[in-house]
């Protein structure tokens, strides 16, 4: 850890094998931000998050997590069904949105979308439960 000329304190860390080594950068306004920053990138690396670029979209990542992480760790019809939710519900409405941009208020609007258009609560529920599968870590 350090402190750059402008303020900005910086913490590194090397992480990987020598031959595929990685330098994990995180900054802050304060060393405890800092800290807290590359903690919380370590840990997301650990659990296999991708940190999503700028421009990475809800649908880019909603697909790539379906092929990427659901396949080949669920039954074919659990797969089937993920893949039909995100295709139908979730990806129509959220895809667009930038990763890094999407909110609970997003989240939100689209089961009130879905609740208003009669579907059932439990198939509400179901669009719900993927989401949260596909983002937690």
């Amino acid at each position: 850890m350090y402190r750059r000329t402008d303020g900005l304190w910086v913490a590194s860390v090397s992480v990987g094998s020598y031959a595929a080594r990685q330098r994990k950068v995180a900054y802050g306004h304060t060393r405890q931000e800092a800290q807290q920053a590359l903690a919380d990138a370590l840990r997301a690396q650990r659990y296999g998050v991708l940190n999503p670029g700028p421009t990475q979209t809800v649908g880019e990542f909603l697909t790539r997590w379906l092929e990427d992480t659901v396949r080949p760790s669920v039954r074919w019809s659990t797969f089937k069904s993920y893949q039909e939710i995100s295709e139908r519900h979730l990806i129509p409405r959220l895809g667009p949105v930038r990763l890094t941009a999407l909110s609970p208020q997003h989240v939100q609007a689209l089961l009130n979308e879905k609740a208003r258009k009669r579907l059932s609560p439990r198939t509400v529920q179901y669009i719900r439960d993927v989401l949260r599968n596909a983002l937690e870590p």
